[in-house]
Parts: structure tokens; sequence; C-alpha cells
């Protein structure tokens, strides 16, 4: 009797127990902001907008530890530096050519979110203290057949997402937890009119944001240095100007407690000193941690300090003011004065950065400085900051396609360092611009203004590229220009330039 009484009882166990393991586990998840993929099987059996019945798969692939601001207005969603550096170490090949729709999306070849490493046909869960709020799904490929959604999340630009809106009737986007969770993170971010202004533009334009103010800014410097220095306004307008490009830079590096220490001491700076190059290099030497990385985006601040610095000389500074001590004291903060052409330059102390700054930085970030390096190194044996001066080319064309060739492979080798990937990118397709002959210069370096004959140094010059370069993303192109010019017996003639003209880099990154 005994025996079947405990039988009985281990029998009433294990049913127990197998009833309670089968019962759904709720877990509570206070505080915290998720975005999920959901499960094929799922999306397949409930579609996109199902949020209740739609699967989890796996871990968050988006948490608010990875947002710096949730942009409530405009429901974009800027990503912060811990994020990105968790990114870095990933493949994304599959993302990096895109086109851009007319919403503002970036279409990749296979769809999707670059950060989220998504696809076409997907879909997201975003659940916030542990309870899922709404799903939606991606942008579709370009070359892919797609149907009208009501709720798609996408990449904007190289550090945003945005969740757009298209259905009929309550924007779900609005959901009180979202935006508690986020107000209480004190991550609630609001665009000024004149950003949202820019930002519209930008997915309009297919434009980014920072490119658009890096022109505003040059406007704006060259509209400084029109003007005269006794002007009373022109100090603070000056000051004004440096401020909001050294913002700039700011606002494009991810950042994270220590660039946000390191940024805001940068600003209390005069920025019209020579000094304040040397201020800079020791705030930063004291707030750099012991991740490379993180000092990596950091230092494009500072990199860009250097740059405003430099070219405020010429605009706070009258040639009678630049005696010994001036030119000695710019030396001591790795500035190089010059005033032998009548006019006041500033030019960068080469090598000094990866001096005193390669121990602080990734080697890839080394690397970028050696070419900086480089590239400073012709300009200042010709006298200028830059390649180009008053409209004229000041350094030699096979120079010119050293620093292609380095620049593009740069980017090649390292395509994840951000923000340096993406000026390193500029750097390449600025100078090609004048290696083909498309830039809009005084005189042209590669044929001859009233024969429009190639000239024999470009002509050798495309030859060493073919011979040299032929790991060069760029190869093809100069191979198909070159074959195109000897087909016009190397005249820069209508077809040629219309080629010229046609050529789009995005086809050779």
């Amino acid at each position: 009797m005994k025996k079947i009484i405990l039988a009985v009882l281990i029998i009433s166990l294990i049913f127990v127990m197998a009833s309670c393991s089968n019962e759904p586990e709720q877990v509570i998840k206070p505080d915290t902001f998720e975005i999920y993929l959901a499960t094929t099987e799922s999306v397949r059996e409930f579609g996109y907008y199902d949020t209740e019945n739609l699967k989890i798969h796996g871990t968050p692939v988006l948490t608010g530890d990875d947002i710096r601001h949730y942009y409530w207005e405009q429901h974009i969603i800027e990503l912060n530096g811990g994020f990105m550096e968790k990114l870095s170490g990933m493949d994304k090949s599959d993302y990096e050519i895109f086109t851009t729709d007319i919403s503002g999306f970036r279409q990749y070849s296979v769809g999707g979110s670059k950060f989220l490493d998504s696809g076409q046909y997907m879909a997201f869960i975003i659940v916030v203290n542990g309870d899922k709020v709404f799903s939606g799904t991606f942008p579709p490929a370009a070359t892919l057949p797609s149907e009208d959604e009501e709720l798609i999340l996408g990449d904007i630009s190289d550090d945003m997402i945005a969740i757009n809106f298209y259905g009929d009737g309550f924007d779900i986007r609005n959901n009180d937890s979202i935006y508690g969770y986020f107000d209480t993170k004190g991550k609630l971010g609001q665009m000024s009119d004149e950003a949202s202004e820019e930002l519209v533009q930008e997915l309009q334009d297919r434009l980014e944001v920072s490119e658009k103010e890096k022109n505003d800014l040059q406007d704006k410097y060259n509209e400084l240095a029109a003007r005269e220095p006794d002007d009373p306004d022109f100090r603070d307008a000056v000051i004004e100007w440096q401020k909001n490009r050294l913002m700039l830079y700011m606002r494009e590096t991810q950042e994270g407690p220590e660039h946000e220490e390191l940024s805001q001491r940068f600003l209390e700076l005069d920025l019209s000193k020579v000094e304040s190059v040397g201020e800079a290099a020791d705030i930063f030497r004291r707030t750099a941690v012991a991740s490379t990385q993180k000092n990596d985006r950091m230092f494009n601040v500072f990199e860009e300090l250097y740059n405003v610095v430099l070219d405020g000389v010429r605009l706070y500074n009258t040639i009678d003011e630049i005696d010994d001590d001036f030119i000695m004291k710019a030396a001591e903060n790795w500035i190089i004065i010059s005033i032998d052409s009548g006019k006041i330059t500033a030019y960068p102390m080469i090598g000094m950065l990866r001096e005193n700054f390669g121990v602080f930085l990734s080697p890839e970030l080394n690397d970028y400085l050696r070419i900086v390096d480089l590239e400073s190194s012709y300009s200042a044996a010709e006298g200028s900051v830059d390649v180009v001066k008053d409209g004229n080319l000041l350094i030699e064309i096979d120079n010119v396609a050293e620093l292609v060739y380095m620049w593009k492979k740069y980017t090649v080798d390292y395509p994840y360092t951000y923000p340096f990937n993406f000026k390193a990118l500029d750097h390449s397709e600025y100078l090609m611009d004048i290696y083909i002959g498309r830039a809009g210069l005084a005189e042209s370096p590669i044929y001859d203004d009233e024969t429009l004959a190639i000239t024999e140094k470009a002509k050798e010059s495309y030859e060493k590229f073919l011979a040299e370069y032929t790991d060069s993303t760029y190869y093809k192109l100069i191979f198909d220009y070159y074959g195109l010019l000897q087909e016009n017996s190397f005249i820069y003639s209508q077809i040629v330039e219309e080629y010229v003209n046609s050529v789009d880099f995005s086809n050779y990154r």
C-alpha cells in the first residue's frame, strides 16, 4: 500500500513539474527598450503587424544602451559609440553599396538595415519593459519587388535609423511607454527647426547633413576671409564660425561620457589663439581611455580643432602682428607660419599628430595619419595647405594618382573606421575628379585648354596607374577611361568629356 501511495505521489509530482515547465515564463524587464527580429516562421504565419503573435528570434539587435538620442517628432534614432564599436567587428559586406529611396531610406542589395543585420521580408518587434509595443518591416532591396507597408524601419545615415509610418489613422509610433523610457533616460532629442529642415533636405536630395553643413561653413569662411578685420562684428562672426564647424565634427563622432567631456572643454578654449592647440592636446591626453576605438572618435574632434585654428590664423591676425615671437609660439603648437608671399599662411607641422597621439590611437588611424602626412608634405613643398590653390593644382599629377590610390585603399582596408573612412573617401573622390579632368580648375593638368590634347605627363601617369595600381578599386575606371582616350587620339573630346561627367563614384565603392 505504501508503495502504491509513493508511486502515485511521484507520478503526481512529475505531472506538476511537467505542467509548470510548459507554462510560458513571464519575464519582467523594467526600464528597458529593445528591438528584436521576428522568427521567419511567425512572419509567414502572421505577417508583419500581428505584434502579439510574432515570435521573438534570439537576443535584441538594439537596446536603449545603444542609443544616444531618440528624436521624437521625427522618430529618428541616433546610435552611440558603443554600438558603432560593436558593429565595426562584424562583416557587413552585403551593405557596402546602397541607393537611397524617396523616403530617405538606404536600399541595400539584400534590403533591410545594416545596423540591425536584417534583410527584406523580415520583421522587427519593439519591446519596452518586457512588453511588445508594435512591429513592422524593413526597406526593400532596390532590385526586388516590394509592397506598400505601413511601418518601416531603416537606415538613413551613417549613425541614424528612422521609423516611418505610412498607415491610416492613429500613428502607432507615438507610444507612451516608448516616450516615457527615453524621457526618463534623458535621451529625448529635439532637433532645431534648422536641423529638421536640413535633415528633410538630406532625405530629399540624397545628401548627408554633414556634407551640406560643411559646404555652408566653407562658404561662411570664404565670406569672412573677404571681410575687413577691423569690422566690429568680425571677431564674433569668426568665433561663431569656428564653434559651429567644431560642433559639426562633435556631432558626427560617436560620443560617450569621455567624448562629451572632451567636447565641452574644447568649446571653452579660445580658438583665436594658436596656444589652444597645445591646450586641446593636453585635454585629449588626460581624457584618453584604454579603448583605442573610442580615442579614435575623440581624435576626430581634435583633428578638426587643429584645422579650425590653422584656418583662423589668417582671419585673426595681420602681417604686422606676425613677428618672431608669434612664429615661435605657433611652432610650439605644431603650426608653421609663412608670410613670404605677402599673405599669411598657416601649415600643419607634418608628423606631429602621429608622433604625439599615435600611442593612443588604433593601427588603422595611425595609417590614416601617415597618408595625411604624405598629402601635407606634397602641399607644403609648394607653399600651400591644400593640393589646389586659387584654382590651380600645385602638386605633380603622379602625386595625385598616388594619393587617390592610397585614400581609396584605406576605405577598402578599413571600411568601419568611422568617420575616417568617409574622410578618406572624400579625399579619394575629390582627387579623382582632378585626375580624370572633371574638376573645374583654372587650368586643367590633364589637357591643354586650347588644343584639348591630353598632356604627356597625364598620359604617362595613366599608364603608370594601370601598371602599378592593379589592385585599386579605381583600376577599371582608369582602364576604361584610358581606352576611350586612345579611341579619341588622346583628345579630351566631347565624347570623353561626356564619359567623365557620367562617372559615378558610388559604382567603385
